[in-house]
């Protein structure tokens, strides 16, 4: 069962019985703050995911990442954004 609630601080809540194999949260519906969890794990080099995602039928995605090669220039680091596409 899956819950969402607003806690007494105000912060919002989501809890799950068992970790969810895929979540994605808009925070700006723009696709500037989202945030996309793989088996619990942040997918911070995410470009853009699409869902499939019909009744009866498996759930499946398709996840655009960017190939990150950090470097430091004066300071700041410098992406490489080389893209490539795979399938889970």
């Amino acid at each position: 069962m899956t819950k969402l609630y607003r806690s007494s601080t105000g912060k919002v809540i989501a809890e799950f019985d068992e970790m969810p194999s895929l979540l994605f949260v808009s925070n700006d519906g723009h696709g500037v703050f989202d945030d996309t969890f793989i088996d619990g794990e942040w997918q911070r080099k995410q470009r853009s995911i699409t869902v499939h995602s019909e009744v009866g039928k498996a759930t499946t995605y398709e996840q655009e990442c960017y190939v990150l090669d950090i470097e430091e220039d004066e300071g700041q680091p410098v992406f490489d954004t080389d893209k490539f596409t795979y399938t889970d």
